[in-house]
């Protein structure tokens, strides 16, 4: 899921079961990238993300361990949990979410930003079935 925009915005659902040293680069532009339907497999996973003048807002469950890893330049990088409405700035360095090592599926996010803001939301949102553990597919027919 390698994203690049060059003076465009984007705007996608995530419906991939891992996210494997994934990158999300925008210059002159945002994006919008959205993993509270993604059927992500336990575990870890990684994903890097660079804005140069423009931003980047993740809508993430908040189930999902965070771990960040951030440098910026005349940038924002700011965490809102949903539920309990709170909002974290962590500025340079690390920021780790409540819990991440109880977490089943944890996201490594490698953020760097040079005059574009990144907003991750934490949305309360039920697990994500997984349609393998089923024997199904998505856009599977099945007689009702």
């Amino acid at each position: 899921m390698g994203i690049f925009t060059l003076f465009n915005d984007i705007k996608r659902i995530v419906r991939t079961p891992t996210l494997e040293e994934e990158s999300l680069r925008t210059i002159f532009g945002d994006v919008k990238l959205d993993l509270t339907r993604a059927p992500l497999r336990d575990g870890n996973h990684t994903l890097d993300l660079l804005t140069i003048f423009g931003d980047i807002k993740l809508r993430v469950p908040e189930q999902f361990g965070l771990a960040l890893s951030t440098r910026t330049i005349f940038s924002v990088v700011e965490v809102e949990t949903q539920s309990t409405g709170e909002e974290e700035r962590p500025g340079n360095g690390t920021w780790v979410s409540p819990g991440f090592d109880q977490a089943t599926v944890r996201i490594s996010m490698r953020i760097e930003g040079f005059f574009g803001d990144v907003t991750i939301v934490r949305v309360a949102t039920p697990p994500v079935a997984d349609a393998t553990a089923t024997g199904g597919y998505e856009g599977e027919t099945q007689q009702l």
